[in-house]
């Protein structure tokens, strides 16, 4: 957006004086000796570049203010899932496998509920503005749902889902050209095999992330994992 209004400015800046030295600039705009009621062509230059740098700031701040509220609604959305996961605990003794609505736990058959029974459905997360930093990277595709990431993890490979690491990605982050969210300061930063439970449960992916943690708040991971201690 920012190159585009610069690449404007440039544009009406030769426009403007492609019409001027070949006398096609309207006379109004132009000094007039005899009465002194016009405009030079640097006055109109000058309040040309004075409108266009207070629209590149209003837009700047806008666009900034939009990635600020699509990431406050992700971080909500994401207390709304850990609080549906805690009630699926709650019920089963452990976590779903997955975030799918139909999700059982991690010992197949040991609980009726449904992770649907718990959440109507899961948040679409906003749009970001851009190509995703960490999906396909520090995230897999079967992470993914609605654009929130999770894993149910356990103490032994496809064992019962006593643990789970939940995450979403911010746009307000250092690599997508913004400084970083205060947000990133108050998730756990746990890694990829981080913990006691580091192996994935019975019918989850494996778990995500990265081996640096300031790599992932870098790229905006905000994530979480449950403190149970079973």
């Amino acid at each position: 957006m920012r190159k585009q209004l610069l690449h404007v400015v440039v544009f009406r800046f030769i426009l403007v004086s492609v019409w001027y030295n070949s006398g096609m600039l309207p006379t109004l705009l132009l000094h007039n000796r005899q009465n002194r009621r016009g405009f030079t062509l640097t006055e109109v230059l000058v309040v040309i570049g004075i409108f266009t740098i207070l629209l590149i700031i209003i837009l700047s701040n806008l666009g900034r203010n939009r990635m600020k509220t699509r990431d406050t609604i992700r971080v909500a959305d994401m207390d709304t899932i850990r609080l549906a996961l805690e009630r699926y605990r709650a019920t089963c003794g452990v976590f779903p496998a997955t975030l799918e609505l139909d999700a059982q736990n991690g010992r197949a058959g040991t609980c009726t509920s449904t992770f649907g029974d718990f959440i109507p459905e899961i948040p679409v997360a906003p749009t970001r503005a851009g190509t995703s930093l960490l999906i396909d990277e520090a995230v897999s595709l079967g992470s993914v749902f609605n654009g929130y990431f999770y894993a149910g993890l356990s103490t032994s490979l496809n064992g019962p889902c006593y643990d789970y690491h939940l995450g979403t990605e911010l746009e307000f982050s250092e690599n997508n050209g913004e400084l970083t969210s205060g947000w990133l300061s108050k998730d756990h930063d746990y890694e990829a095999g981080e913990g006691a439970y580091d192996s994935q449960c019975n019918g989850s992916v494996a778990d995500f992330g990265s081996l640096d943690s300031e790599v992932d708040d870098a790229n905006g991971l905000y994530d979480f994992r449950s403190i149970d201690t079973h």
